[in-house]
């Protein structure tokens, strides 16, 4: 997630329990694990595959998708601290634009394919 989060950068994090994690909109970032690391992303989309939830997100650096299992994921960033300062992660306008839009071709070519 770097230029926004770096190392050393404290997180805070709104842990998911299993009525808000489909609560979560394009472009807010998003804590999971994989093979035992921790990462965060933005959250682009939900779908559904052989009857799991599977989310959609990005980094912040670029427009390459990653899909990992909902049940892997941990909650919500919802604070920066960087610098001692509280950073909004939610991003700057452009960012939150292109995350809708991705949501919307995703879905848009899932209903094409059915």
């Amino acid at each position: 997630m770097k230029p926004l989060i770096n190392a050393g950068n404290i997180i805070l994090v709104k842990l998911f329990v299993e009525n808000n994690i489909t609560k979560i909109k394009p472009g807010e970032i998003i804590v999971y694990k994989d093979q035992g690391k921790i990462f965060a992303h933005r959250f682009i989309s939900i779908f559904f595959k052989n009857n799991q939830k599977i989310f959609i997100t990005r980094n912040n650096r670029s427009l390459y998708l990653t899909e990992f299992d909902a049940c892997n994921a941990v909650g919500k960033v919802i604070s920066i601290i960087k610098d001692s300062k509280l950073i909004n992660p939610r991003g700057n306008f452009l960012q939150v634009i292109i995350d809708k839009i991705l949501d919307f071709i995703i879905k848009f070519i899932k209903i094409c394919k059915q």
